[in-house]
């Protein structure tokens, strides 16, 4: 499966909803839903004063759907807002360069879009417990880090700057290279062959000033740890 996702200030996410409704076909949402796997037929994006009532009464977020897509919008009081969309179709990995250009010129902080394996490589940290198995997403807080470098990835100019993230040297290894109010990269072709690319791109992310690296969790844990103490130092990563 094939992700991508953009952060952002809460202050611009009428404007990001927007954007959302006016992308092409097929992955312009067409329903909107509070569950993810419920979708009503009748809660079309098109009835516009339906629709505003909706977002009215589901502030911290909810769900879009589209004949390929699934977006998952979050709006929390503290923190970047989010828009998460899983593409049905691998396919349309194609449309998502345009997709980052775009938010990028509404002013979104971060970007990225990946196979599920890549992000997962990157963020996800898992570690057995006894008879329990502990999976855990790290470093994904925007204002401590970077989350890391994917196969597409934009970077605002605002958090190479907070960050002090030498995206010039970075940039070098991409294959495409685009700039509007940050920089956005494509590293290689094609999403799905990331495990080709995976040792450069964690270098990236290991040896960059401002970056998250899953290597530094995987130093500050160990199995010796009880669970009490294994999730005070994984929330400090989240």
């Amino acid at each position: 499966m094939i992700i991508a996702g953009i952060f952002f200030d809460s202050s611009i996410k009428d404007v990001v909803v927007a954007a959302l409704q006016n992308l092409p076909e097929p992955l312009k949402p067409v329903i909107y839903s509070a569950d993810e796997e419920k979708r009503p037929k009748g809660n079309l994006v098109s009835n516009e004063k339906k629709f505003d009532l909706f977002r009215r009464e589901n502030t911290v977020g909810f769900f879009l759907h589209s004949e390929k897509a699934l977006f998952d919008l979050s709006f929390p009081q503290l923190g970047k807002a989010s828009v998460f969309i899983e593409l049905a179709d691998d396919s349309l990995f194609i449309f998502l360069t345009d997709y980052l250009e775009g938010f990028a010129q509404l002013g979104i902080d971060f970007g990225f879009a990946a196979d599920c394996g890549e992000y997962a490589h990157r963020n996800r940290h898992f570690i057995t417990q006894g008879d329990n198995n502990i999976e855990t997403w790290v470093g994904r807080d925007l204002c401590k880090y970077l989350p890391g470098f994917y196969w597409l990835t934009f970077v605002s100019n605002e958090i190479i700057e907070l960050h002090g993230i030498d995206i010039e040297l970075i940039s070098r290894s991409a294959e495409f290279v685009g700039n509007c109010n940050g920089t956005l990269m494509r590293f290689f072709d094609d999403p799905r062959s990331w495990q080709n690319y995976a040792e450069l791109l964690d270098d990236y992310c290991e040896f960059s000033d401002g970056v998250f690296t899953i290597k530094d969790v995987e130093k500050s844990v160990s199995k010796e740890m009880n669970f009490l103490e294994l999730n005070a130092v994984l929330t400090q990563w989240k």
